[in-house]
């Protein structure tokens, strides 16, 4: 069961037995949205993660060139040497372009989730006492004062 005396930590306690998948759901839907709360509140939103997808999905590299042109007739004939910068697909924009795309399908949830497994013992399940989830801010403590 929740512990109802810290609102950011999510504690099961299970005496000789697994949490149940819908557990182990409403864990892992609460610590997502704990998560998305977080990045919004530094600005980190949807409207600003498309963004910057769709920028890196249209990127194309600045590559500076220089043309030479000839002007003039006759003997006041001369060459000129024009600088300009053209954007290009090079290989390191396509890199780019395919990044994004690669993180806009798992933000849309297109791949399976990853999975890590940890084996116990033996190389058996890890009997599970207890479960605590704990959130901590980013600049290194824990909600409750604690440094990491």
């Amino acid at each position: 069961m929740p512990n109802e005396h810290h609102p950011n930590k999510i504690l099961w306690y299970m005496v000789a037995r697994s949490p149940t998948p819908e557990q182990c759901q409403r864990a892992a839907d609460e610590a997502v949205e704990s998560g998305r709360k977080e990045l919004d509140k530094r600005r980190i939103t949807w409207d600003l993660l498309a963004d910057k997808i769709i920028e890196e999905l249209e990127y194309e590299e600045s590559v500076p060139i220089k043309q030479a042109k000839v002007v003039g007739f006759g003997k006041k004939k001369k060459v000129v040497v024009v600088q300009r910068v053209i954007q290009l697909k090079t290989p390191a924009a396509m890199t780019i372009r395919q990044k994004s795309r690669i993180s806009a399908h798992e933000l849309r949830g297109d791949f399976p989730p990853k999975e890590t497994r940890i084996a116990g013992p033996g190389g058996g399940p890890i009997p599970l006492q207890k479960l605590e989830v704990e959130f901590v801010k980013s600049n290194g403590t824990r909600e409750n004062g604690g440094r990491d």
